[in-house]
C-alpha cells in the first residue's frame, strides 16, 4: 500500500460544498496516511519532533522522540500529538540513536536527503501576504509542475499546507554533510526557496494539521491537513557527488 498523492495536477480547485450541502466534518490527524509516509517514504531510524504553533523551535516545550523502526508507535504518538494543537515534524537526516528532543547539527549522524521548502512570496517587509494576497500571487500548482520540470525530478514532494516540500533521496547516507547543505544552498538558489539548507531541517509531516499561530490566523490562514504531493517512484534517487554538479537544472531551457 502507498501513500496517493493527493495534489491532482489538472483538477480546478473548488470552493467547498453548496451552502445547503453537508456540513464538513471536523479537520483530524489521519494516522493512516502518517504511518504511511513513514514506512514508504523515510523507511527506519525515525526521528520526529512536535512543536506547539506560537511556540520557537527551541521552546523548552518542543518535543522529540526518536522510534527507530517502530513506525506504529511512531504514527500514534504523532497523531495524538497533532490532535492536541502541536505541529508535528520528522527529522529529514538522520540523528544519533535514542535522541528524544530537537536535534542540532551535532546530532545529525549522517544525511539520507537533499531538500527545500518552497512557500509563497512574502511581502515587502519580510511578512507573509495575507491568503487572499498570496492566492494570487503564487500558484501552488505552478510550483509543482516547475519542480516536475526540473532535470533531476524530486523524489517526493510534500504539500505541507501552506508552501511545498520536495525532497531528493539519497544512494548513501554520508556522514561528511557539508555537501549535502551545499546541495540544498544550490536548490533554494535555484528555486527561490527558503533558507532552509541546514542538515537538521525539520519537515512537515503529511497526514498531520498545520496549525497556524496566533499571527497567521490573524492574517485569514486556517489549519489545513499536509499532504503527499507527487511521487517520482523508487528510481528517482541521487549519488550526491554527481548530484552536486547538476541539481537543480531546468531541461525546459535547452
Amino acid at each position: 500500500m502507498t501513500l496517493r498523492p493527493d495534489f491532482d495536477l489538472h483538477d480546478d480547485v473548488e470552493d467547498g460544498p453548496p451552502a445547503d450541502g453537508p456540513e464538513t466534518p471536523p479537520l483530524a490527524p489521519n494516522k493512516s496516511d502518517i504511518e504511511i509516509f513513514l514506512r514508504d517514504y523515510v523507511g527506519t531510524l525515525i526521528h520526529v519532533v512536535s512543536i506547539e504553533p506560537d511556540a520557537g523551535e527551541d521552546d523548552p516545550g518542543t518535543r522529540g522522540r526518536y522510534f527507530g523502526d517502530a513506525v506504529g508507535d511512531a504514527a500514534r504518538w504523532l497523531a495524538a500529538e497533532n490532535a492536541g494543537g502541536r505541529n508535528c515534524y520528522w527529522t529529514v537526516n538522520i540523528t544519533a540513536v535514542g535522541l528524544n528532543r530537537k536535534p542540532s547539527k551535532n546530532n545529525i549522524a549522517a544525511a539520507r536527503f537533499a531538500h527545500a521548502d518552497i512557500d509563497p512570496p512574502k511581502g515587502k517587509a519580510g511578512k507573509e501576504k495575507d491568503s487572499a494576497a498570496a492566492s494570487l500571487g503564487w500558484d501552488k500548482n505552478a510550483a509543482l509542475v516547475g519542480l516536475l520540470a526540473l532535470d533531476l525530478v524530486p523524489s517526493f514532494v510534500v504539500d505541507s499546507g501552506n508552501g511545498l516540500q520536495p525532497l531528493w533521496r539519497l544512494t548513501h547516507a554520508p556522514k561528511d554533510w557539508k555537501l549535502i547543505e551545499n546541495i540544498n544552498r544550490a536548490i533554494a538558489k535555484k528555486l527561490g526557496a527558503d533558507s532552509c539548507f541546514n542538515i537538521d531541517r525539520l519537515l512537515r509531516v503529511p497526514g498531520t494539521i498545520n496549525w497556524p499561530s496566533a499571527k497567521k490566523r490573524a492574517r485569514g490562514r486556517v489549519p489545513v491537513l499536509a499532504r503527499l504531493a507527487h511521487d517520482s517512484g523508487r528510481d528517482a534517487i541521487y549519488t550526491p557527488g554527481p548530484a552536486s554538479a547538476r541539481l537543480p537544472a531546468d531541461r525546459r531551457r535547452r
